[in-house]
């Protein structure tokens, strides 16, 4: 935490100096979380949090249980009630660079 902060500051320091800017330290804090929470999940590539979790409450980061995968709850699909649509939609990529999108409608 402490060399994010210190990377923010330079960074909002330099915006103030160089570009004019008006210190806001509103706007320092929520890159400071931001920045947190991206040099985590790129630290901890296997980690379960979200990064809505780690910004909005970093503590989140300390805990153990959210570092390793548990086992995969099977997921079953259901159809939608009468009157509903469902799209479903799935992305997938490989090692080497390829990826894909796709959807189907549900009637």
């Amino acid at each position: 935490m402490p060399l994010v902060i210190a990377w923010s500051i330079w960074l909002h320091r330099n915006e103030i100096v160089f570009q004019g800017k008006t210190a806001d330290f509103g706007q320092l804090l929520y890159i400071v979380k931001l920045r947190a929470s991206w040099w985590f999940k790129a630290k901890v590539p296997g980690s379960l949090l979200s990064l809505d979790l780690i910004f909005s409450d970093p503590s989140n980061a300390c805990r153990k249980d959210y570092l390793t995968p548990k086992t995969a709850l099977p997921v079953a699909w259901s159809p939608p009630p009468l009157g509903f649509l469902k799209f479903n939609v799935d992305g997938t990529c490989d090692k080497s660079g390829n990826y894909g999108v796709g959807g189907t409608k549900k009637p």
